[in-house]
C-alpha cells in the first residue's frame, strides 16, 4: 500500500493485493469391491481400483487508486468522499491425470499402471473486471447522514459492445435520541435508516462463446471435439438487482439493551440462467435473461446484558429473520407461456434431478406465482384422503400429476447466542434455528429400498417384525380404496421388501421428503482469561484465552434425526452425502 497525504483534508492511496492458492492433490481407491481373475470380473458391480492426480491454481490480482477527501464546516456540516479506479484479475488453471479400467498391477498406484489409456483434462480461464466508482456522504450536527454511491464495472466475460454495468445505491439516517436526551433518559441511542441499492450480476469466463473442447480420445488418430451442449442467446448481457431497506437501531438503559430492526424489499430481474431445451432443439440448454423475483422480509437483533455483577456476568443475543414473500413473477417477459424454471442440480446428482417426474422421483424448480424453489415430485394417488391402492398386490398408485411438497426455503431463521463470565472463566452457548421448508434425501430414499433404514425392520401393529412373511404375521399392514371402482376398502399385508421397493420402483418421492426445521446446538466453548498481568507478561502480552470448544455438539430437534437440516449439500437436499460430524479443539488467543 502506498499512502500519499497532501494536507488534513485530501490523500491518494494506492492499493495492491495478490491472493494465490496452489493445491497438489492425488486419490486412490482399492480394488476390494472388484475381484479379478485374469483381468476378468467376478460381479457386476464395476468398481474398479484407481488412482488420480492433479494441480491446481488460482490467483487474484486486484489494484486500487483511490483519491479520499474529508472536511468539517462551521462544525456543524462534515462531507467525506472518495473517488478511485480498479483492475481485478482472476486466473485459474490445472490438470488431472487419471487410470482407466482399473489398474494392470493390482495395489499399484502410479498413473503409468493404468489398465487402458490414462484419461486427462487440463483447464485455465481468465477474466477481468475494471471499475470506475465514486462515494460520498454528507452529515448535519451528527445527526443527519445522508450518502450515495456510484460504480461502472466493465466485465471481460460480457459481450465487448455492452460489458458495463452501471449500479448505485443512496441512503440516509437520523439519530433522533439527540433531540429527546432530557425527556427520555431511558432512551441511550436511536436511529431511523433507509437505503436503496444495486448489486451486478455478470457471467462466467467464456459463458458467451460456444466454447468446443478437445477430447483426449482419438479416433483411427484423428483428433475429436466436443461441441457445445449449451446455445447462448444473442442478447444476454449483465443485470442488477435492487435491495430497498428501512430500519431502526435502538438502545435502552445505558445500553444494556438494544434492538436492531430491518424491513427489506428486493427484486432480481433478468438473471442470466441456463433454460432447459426440448431435444429437437439441438441443444439442452440456452444461455438467456430470465425471471423475476420478488423478496420481502424482517429481519432484527437484540442484543441484552442481562446481569453485570463484578464476578458474573450474562449477556445474550437474539437474531431473527423472517422472509415472508419470495414470489417468482414472470420467467420470460417475452413469452407468457412459460411458467417454470428448473433450478440447477450437480453432474451426477441423484434420483431427484429429472425435469419429468413421470421418469424420475422429481425435481425443484421455480414456478410463476409460486414461492421460489419449489420440491416437485411424484406422491401415492388418494381418493379423500385414503390411499388408493391395487388389490393384487397391496402396493399404492402413484397420482398422475406431480405434487408441489414446498419451497426448499424456510420459513424464518434466527439464533441465540448466550455468553457467561465468572472471574476469568468464559461460556459461550450458540444455539441456532429454523422453521419451513423442504428438502430431499437420496439417502433416505435409496436407503429404505435397500432395507438400510430404521424403518425397514420395525414392528408391526400385531408387535411382528414386518420383514417376517405374512403368513407367520409379519409385513406392513397398509389400508386404503381399491383403485378399481375408488370405493371398495382394501385392508391387507404386504411383504415388507415388496412394499419399500415401490417407492424406488414407481418413483415416488413422498416418503423421502422431509421438513428442514431443526433446533440446534451449533458452538460450545468454556475459555479462560490467562493472568498475563500476574504472570508479569504484560509487557508483551495484552491478553490471552486458552478455550475448548465443540462444534456441532448437539442436533436438539429435526424431524429426521438421520440427517442434519443445517447441512443439506444441495438446494433441492442431499444426494447421499456423508453424515455430520461433531469436533472438539482448542483455541489459544493472544493479543498484542
Amino acid at each position: 500500500m502506498f499512502r500519499k497525504v497532501y494536507d488534513n483534508h485530501f490523500n491518494v492511496v494506492f492499493n495492491a493485493r495478490k491472493n494465490q492458492v496452489t493445491e497438489y492433490f492425488e486419490n486412490s481407491s482399492g480394488s476390494l469391491l472388484d475381484p479379478k481373475v485374469d483381468g476378468q470380473a467376478l460381479n457386476s458391480i464395476n468398481n474398479t481400483a484407481g488412482y488420480s492426480t492433479g494441480n491446481s491454481f488460482i490467483k487474484e490480482d486486484a489494484f486500487e487508486l483511490l483519491a479520499n477527501y474529508t472536511n468539517k464546516f462551521n462544525d456543524n456540516w462534515s462531507v467525506n468522499a472518495t473517488g478511485g479506479l480498479a483492475l481485478r484479475k482472476n486466473l485459474s488453471k490445472g490438470w488431472n491425470l487419471n487410470t482407466v479400467d482399473g489398474l494392470a498391477v493390482p495395489e499399484l498406484y502410479a498413473i503409468t499402471n493404468s489398465a487402458s489409456p490414462v484419461g486427462y483434462t487440463n483447464n485455465r480461464t481468465e477474466s477481468e473486471v475494471r471499475s470506475v466508482f465514486g462515494r460520498a456522504d454528507v452529515g448535519w450536527k451528527n445527526m443527519l447522514f445522508l450518502e450515495g454511491n456510484l460504480r461502472n464495472d466493465w466485465f471481460s466475460t460480457l459481450r465487448p459492445e455492452d460489458n458495463a454495468i452501471l449500479y448505485k445505491s443512496i441512503g440516509g439516517s437520523f439519530v433522533f435520541s439527540d433531540l429527546l436526551k432530557n425527556s427520555l433518559s431511558w432512551l441511550s441511542y436511536g436511529k431511523i435508516r433507509a437505503s436503496w441499492g444495486e448489486v451486478p450480476s455478470s457471467l462466467g469466463p467464456y459463458d458467451i462463446n460456444y466454447a468446443y473442447s478437445v477430447s483426449s480420445n482419438q479416433w483411427n488418430g484423428n483428433i475429436l471435439m466436443n461441441t457445445p451442449d449449451r446455445r447462448v442467446d444473442s442478447t444476454i448481457r449483465g443485470a442488477t438487482n435492487d435491495l430497498f431497506e428501512i430500519g431502526t437501531e435502538l438502545r435502552f438503559f445505558k445500553s444494556r439493551v438494544s434492538l436492531d430492526f430491518t424491513w427489506y424489499s428486493g427484486t432480481r430481474i433478468d438473471e442470466p440462467y441456463s433454460l432447459n431445451l426440448p431435444s429437437t432443439s439441438g441443444f439442452s440448454t440456452v444461455l438467456i435473461n430470465v425471471g423475476k423475483v420478488v423478496s420481502k422480509g424482517i429481519e432484527f437483533i437484540i442484543n441484552g446484558k442481562v446481569i453485570q455483577g463484578k464476578d458474573f456476568g450474562w449477556s445474550s443475543t437474539i437474531n431473527f429473520g423472517y422472509n415472508y414473500l419470495n414470489e417468482v413473477v414472470e420467467i420470460i417477459k417475452s413469452d407468457t407461456t412459460i411458467k417454470r424454471i428448473l433450478l440447477p442440480v450437480p453432474t451426477g446428482a441423484g434420483a431427484f434431478n429429472g425435469a419429468n417426474s413421470v421418469n424420475s422421483s422429481g425435481y425443484a424448480a421455480s414456478f410463476v406465482g409460486e414461492r421460489w424453489g419449489q420440491l416437485v415430485g411424484n406422491s401415492i394417488l388418494r381418493e379423500n384422503g385414503a390411499p388408493v391402492i391395487n388389490p393384487a398386490s397391496g402396493l399404492f398408485e402413484r397420482d398422475p400429476n406431480p405434487t408441489h411438497f414446498g419451497s426448499v426455503l424456510p420459513d424464518f431463521t434466527g439464533g441465540f447466542l448466550n455468553q457467561f463470565t465468572y472471574k476469568n472463566l468464559i461460556l459461550n452457548i450458540n444455539i441456532d434455528f429454523q422453521k419451513g421448508g423442504k428438502f430431499f434425501s437420496l439417502s433416505d430414499f435409496w436407503g429404505t429400498f435397500s432395507g438400510l433404514t430404521e424403518r425397514t425392520a420395525e414392528l408391526n401393529d400385531k408387535g411382528v417384525p414386518v420383514r417376517d412373511p405374512v403368513a407367520e404375521g409379519g409385513g406392513v399392514h397398509v389400508v386404503g380404496v381399491d383403485k378399481n371402482d375408488l370405493r371398495t376398502t382394501v385392508d391387507m399385508y404386504v411383504p415388507a421388501q415388496d412394499y419399500y421397493h415401490q417407492f424406488r420402483n414407481s418413483f415416488i418421492s413422498e416418503a423421502s421428503i422431509y421438513d428442514l426445521t431443526y433446533v440446534k446446538m451449533r458452538e460450545v466453548s468454556l475459555g479462560y482469561r490467562l493472568p498475563v498481568q500476574k504472570w508479569k507478561m504484560s509487557k508483551y502480552v495484552q491478553s490471552a484465552t486458552f478455550s475448548i470448544l465443540a462444534r456441532n455438539p448437539w442436533l436438539i430437534y429435526a424431524e429426521n434425526r438421520d440427517f442434519d437440516p443445517s447441512e443439506i449439500s444441495n438446494t433441492y437436499g442431499e444426494d447421499g452425502q456423508l453424515p455430520g460430524t461433531r469436533s472438539i479443539g482448542f483455541n489459544l488467543r493472544i493479543g498484542f
